[in-house]
Order: structure tokens, then sequence, then C-alpha cells
């Protein structure tokens, strides 16, 4: 049967998908509080009818759900979407129709629930009970919590499992990487897809989640066993979508972008990208991007201590994609770094590195001994490391470790490194916009 949908979605545009993930697991849980086992019935859907929706046994809608993400606390900037969303309810009769936002919405028309009907604001619950009529986006995790609470109990779980906060953020991580790497593999069919006539819909109603996974990994999985890089994995993956979308919030706030800016749709084509990474590939990229740090996840210290931080995303890696032109993607060696820039010979690699001139000795030493030190044979090629502020002809030279050469010269595979890492360099990203940007 042919479907007609709308060409576009915002699974393919610079949405906040985690968010839209996390908001959809808190709909779904709340299903199971409200119905019990009934809810095993149902699937999930993304970015079909709407952002998600909910279906019935029988492949008929039960509710559609419009998540929105943004800042703004005018009406007047989602005034449009919501007669959208009414306008596509109408197809359905007797659907629940919600419309999801992180703000509260300051200027509601009196008569909205005449004008929009049957759209309505989502109902969300906080830590004391309390409804709200939207869900910032630093609350999902604790309310996404407190409603795994509310399911637990509904469905007649052991105490632990309601009372041990480490374990019900163990769940939630679990369940949101079910809704998020789906809603990742759906936006990398979409990018990789290329038919005339083929929409972001068309791909993303080819497949559901049923909600009766759900139901398993609440009732039968042991979450105290759960610890391993797949689940740290899962957890950087989450990170860096976040981090992903303020700084798209933002620089649009900024008036850096706008919502449809070309830019974006670059940047998102990276995240993509880092998106599909397995364990040993994103260790790989996270030690290309932060070469002075020796990248591990095999537990939360060291998420903090070895991976990249909000600041180092955000103000670090996504300010060199934004001020460069698009990169190119390294798809043959296994070792080197994923993007990279080639300019009359020239290799130039993307980091997430914002230090301080005054710290250049100390940080081209870290990277040495992290380079030496590194399982990976040799981390870049000669080549230059994009940075905030420091420009130097080595980072060798810089580094006070002469030691390093007088003891490892009868080491073949270390003395090779050495040789390597005397060929690297670091150029700010000013220095870099000039020579790559004309």
């Amino acid at each position: 049967m042919a479907v007609t949908v709308p060409p576009h979605t915002a699974i393919s545009s610079c949405s906040g998908y985690i968010y839209q993930g996390k908001i959809a697991l808190m709909h779904c849980l709340k299903l199971f509080e409200n119905l019990g086992t009934q809810a095993r019935e149902f699937s999930l859907e993304i970015e079909s009818l709407d952002d998600f929706a909910i279906k019935n046994a029988d492949g008929s809608y039960r509710s559609m759900h419009q998540v929105k993400a943004k800042k703004d606390q005018r009406f007047a900037a989602y005034r449009a979407a919501v007669v959208k969303q009414q306008t596509d309810s109408s197809n359905h009769p007797g659907i629940g129709v919600y419309f999801h936002v992180a703000v509260n919405i300051e200027d509601i028309p009196a008569n909205f629930a005449a004008t929009f009907n049957p759209v309505q604001f989502y109902s969300y619950r906080d830590e004391q009970g309390a409804n709200h009529s939207s869900c910032q986006l630093d609350c999902v995790d604790n309310w996404n919590n407190e409603q795994l609470k509310r399911t637990y109990q509904a469905l007649g779980q052991p105490d632990f499992k309601h009372t041990d906060e480490e374990y019900l953020n163990k769940t939630r991580q679990h369940l949101e990487d079910l809704v998020i790497k789906h809603i990742i593999c759906v936006h990398h069919k979409i990018i990789e897809c290329n038919k005339p006539g083929v929409t972001d819909r068309h791909i993303a109603q080819l497949s559901s989640i049923p909600l009766n996974i759900f139901f398993e990994a609440i009732t039968v999985t042991d979450f105290n066993n759960v610890d391993s890089e797949d689940y740290f994995h899962g957890i950087l993956i989450k990170k860096a979508g976040e981090y992903f979308h303020e700084f798209c919030l933002e620089q649009v706030e900024l008036g850096e972008f706008t919502e449809d800016d070309e830019k974006l749709d670059i940047l998102n084509g990276y995240l993509a990208i880092i998106n599909t990474l397995d364990v040993s590939e994103l260790k790989k990229f996270v030690q290309s991007i932060m070469p002075h740090r020796e990248a591990s996840f095999n537990t939360i210290p060291d998420l903090i201590d070895s991976t990249f931080d909000r600041e180092d995303f955000k103000n670090g890696l996504l300010q060199v994609f934004k001020n460069l032109i698009e990169s190119q993607i390294n798809s043959q060696s296994l070792s080197l770094p994923i993007f990279y820039w080639n300019k009359d010979s020239i290799l130039y690699y993307p980091t997430a590195i914002d230090t301080h001139k005054r710290n250049e000795r100390m940080l081209c030493q870290k990277i040495v001994q992290t380079s030496l030190s590194s399982e990976i044979d040799v981390l870049y090629e000669a080549g230059k490391l994009v940075n905030q502020g420091i420009t130097n002809e080595s980072i060798f030279v810089s580094s006070a470790i002469g030691s390093f050469q007088e003891n490892d010269e009868q080491d073949p595979h270390r003395h090779n490194k050495i040789n390597e890492v005397k060929k690297v360099s670091l150029i700010s990203l000013d220095d870099a916009m000039e020579e790559l940007n004309d």
C-alpha cells in the first residue's frame, strides 16, 4: 500500500534526537504504569506519523507525539507545528495528540483547546508528583527515573529495583539506548538513502520497537551486571548527541546559524558518522580528538578523565567543524583519524583541544607521552592538529623529553613512533581557517 507522507522530518535535521528519545521512553514507561502488561501489545514508531507514535497491535495508531526541544517561550514559535499536527491527526479519528515542549510557553491562547483540538500539551510529573506542561532538558533524566520507579511498582517488581538509585540509572541508560540507537540507525539510513521519491518518513516507517522489549528488560534483565565498555559506549554516544544539540541551539540563538542552515546539515553529517562507531572505533576517535589523554571508558571515572566533556566537545571540536570547510572522511585506514583535511599534501586533523598558549609545553609533552604509550601504532601521519589557540612546528620540539630519545633508540617500534611524532605539529583554528578556507 502506498504511503503519502511529508518529505521532511526533524530526524534528518539538527533536532534534539537524544531528548526526543528520552521523551519517547518516558511515555512508554507511563503506558506500563497505567495499563500494566497490556502495553506489551503496543509498538513505538519513530519519525513516521509524527516525531514518535504508539501503534496498537492491529496496526492502528493509539497516539502521536511532536517533540520540540527549543528554548523559545513564545507560542508563535510553535503555532505552525501545532496546526500541522492537528491537520495530520485528522486522518486518525480518536487518536491521542500530544505536543511536548522543553520550556514553559508563556502566551498559550485562552481558546487553545477549542481552536487546536485534539492537540494538547503533554503533562509531566516531577520528583514530588507535581504536574508540569514542559520538561526541561536538564530535568528529563530525573523525571524518567521517577517514572521508572512508578512503572516498577505498578508491575510488582522487587523493591530494590525502584529504591536503588544506581540501579535505576543503569536501567534508564539501557532503555534509552534501545530507543536512541534505533533513532541513530534510522538517521543513518536517511543520510545514506539516495533513492528518488523515498522520504525520511518512508524510511522511518519501515521499522518500529515492540514495547515488549522494554517489558522484558524491566522484568528480566539484571542491571547490576551491565557494566561494560558497551554500556559506557552508549553513554558517551548520548553525551555527544546532547552536547551537539546544545551547540546547535546556542548557535541559532546567537545568530550564527539559521534553523535550516546548510552548515548545520554538514555538522549533522559528522555526528551521524560518530554515532555509527563501535567500541573500538569510538576509542580511536576519542584518542584522535583528545590526543593528550589515553582513551578509555570502562568505568564512570574513565568517562570523566579519559574522554571529552561538554566544553571539549562544544568549544573545541564543534568549533573546528563549524569554522572550517567540510572535511574529508577516512574510510580506508583503521588506525588513522576519521576526519581530516588535505591541502597541498599537508594533512590537518580536528581536535577538541582548547588549551591556552601558556600551557603549550605541558600539552605537547602529554600528547607525546600518550602517543608513545598508546596501543595504536601511529595515531597521525605527518600533519597538523587543529586546536583553539596554539601553533607550533612540532609537538616534539616543544616537549622536554630528550630522555625518551636516548632510552628508546634500541626499541625499533618506539623509535618509529618517536620519528612519527616529530612530524606532527599544532595549528590554531584561526591559522587553519586561513590555510584551508581560501
